[in-house]
């Protein structure tokens, strides 16, 4: 067994060196049993004498990991530059924060989310730490198909925004996220409860009329899932002061808000 493990790990880092790995391993897999365990015993030999190897592949395969989430990063960053304009000044989209606000935050996010549930008390802090900035509430119900209350909850909160306000909207997003359903477990009740606790009233909601969100540019700059976030300048973005934090990662957040803060200052 540790000969077995080991010959793996060594054509793991066989792997690494190029495109023929899977010849390689095309090759071993028609070998004999006992050729496999001489060859397996060969590898434990080495690698018992030459630790190093491990070393330098476990090395190697971390910095293509990080090249390739760099790489993946600009290309995201690039997308949302392509598509500032929708992220920052479409008027359906709820805001909060100052006009004048220098910072914009942006939030993709699904009330059923189990993440974003979790992530709503640290975003609140983050509110109240950085009053100057805009935050962006991009409603992305990812999971309407699976749970109506998903796409009900959206639809609501836009209804609110356009109808109520800004302040308003950051309650209901608040008070939904406060009352600690998700997965299935937050109904139409629940919604209807916390729209009327801010006073909207949802009886004036019709449900026919409002169509189903719209997450195609949620898509379109590549995220995977919710939360997901982005940092950026209201004016003057670039590649060098936009950021993007594909997760659950308020500790970046902070970061992302204090550069970009320092840049337009």
């Amino acid at each position: 067994m540790k000969n077995k493990i080991i010959s793996s790990v060594l054509f793991s880092a066989l792997a690494l060196a190029g495109c023929n790995a899977q010849a390689e391993k095309t090759n071993f897999d028609n070998l004999s049993q006992s050729d496999k365990d001489q060859i397996g015993k060969i590898a434990s030999d080495y690698i018992i004498d030459h630790p190093d190897v491990l070393i330098k592949a476990s090395n190697k395969l971390q910095s293509q990991q990080e090249e390739q989430q760099k790489a993946e990063a600009k290309k995201m960053v690039k997308a949302v530059l392509a598509n500032k304009e929708k992220l920052l000044s479409d008027p359906a989209t709820p805001v909060y924060g100052p006009q004048d606000a220098k910072v914009a935050l942006i939030e993709f996010f699904d009330y059923q989310c189990a993440y974003c549930s979790k992530m709503a008390p640290y975003m609140k802090q983050i509110e109240e730490k950085y009053p100057k900035v805009k935050f962006v509430f991009k409603e992305t119900p990812i999971f309407g198909s699976q749970w109506e209350a998903s796409d009900y909850a959206a639809k609501v909160g836009l209804w609110i925004y356009k109808n109520y306000g800004s302040k308003a909207y950051n309650n209901y997003h608040n008070d939904l996220f406060a009352t600690n359903k998700m997965e299935g477990q937050l109904q139409k009740s629940d919604i209807n409860a916390v729209a009327k606790k801010i006073g909207a009233d949802i009886s004036k909601f019709d449900d026919k009329e409002n169509t189903s969100v719209d997450i195609s540019l949620f898509k379109d700059l590549g995220f995977q899932g919710t939360p997901s976030f982005i940092v950026m300048p209201v004016k003057n973005a670039n590649e060098n002061n936009t950021f993007v934090i594909p997760g659950a990662d308020p500790n970046s957040i902070v970061t992302a808000i204090e550069k970009v803060q320092k840049q337009t200052n």
